[in-house]
């Protein structure tokens, strides 16, 4: 089975490598985001995003605008499901890897040093339960926008 991205096809255990998305501005790098989030789920693998912007919480829409899209937990100050604080980090990586659940933590609106603060208390947590055995070895971070913790 594959990860389809259109006209790139990724094999399955793509999502325990490390890749980045890059291009320029407005030449589809949140899309082809969007897509690759679709697939994970499509293949029941978590997945973290990190959202600067406040648009990554349309995962939950279908392509219609209306309909029901995946379902991902939203963080965050404003559109959220929980509403987030800089001091969650761990909190929230904790229950994704006991949870199994996608989610997206929008930081728009948060000063950068809160934004700071909680992603290295989000990535130190992650790292803990790696080091303990808790969540899976292959789990990979990236500082962009989308995280699989398969």
């Amino acid at each position: 089975m594959d990860l389809n991205l259109g006209s790139i096809h990724l094999p399955l255990n793509a999502a325990t490598k490390t890749f980045a998305i890059l291009a320029k501005r407005g030449a589809g790098k949140s899309y082809t985001g969007a897509v690759l989030a679709e697939e994970f789920h499509k293949n029941n693998i978590p997945f973290v995003v990190f959202d600067p912007i406040d648009v990554w919480r349309g995962l939950r829409l279908a392509h219609n605008g209306k309909d029901k899209g995946l379902p991902v937990v939203v963080f965050g100050l404003e559109h959220a499901d929980i509403p987030l604080t800089r001091e969650m980090g761990r909190e929230i990586a904790q229950a994704i890897v006991q949870e199994h659940v996608s989610c997206v933590i929008s930081t728009f609106g948060m000063p950068k040093v809160a934004q700071r603060h909680l992603i290295a208390e989000f990535a130190e947590e992650l790292l803990n339960m790696a080091l303990q055995e808790q969540t899976p070895a292959n789990l990979r971070l990236a500082p962009t926008d989308v995280l699989s913790t398969r």
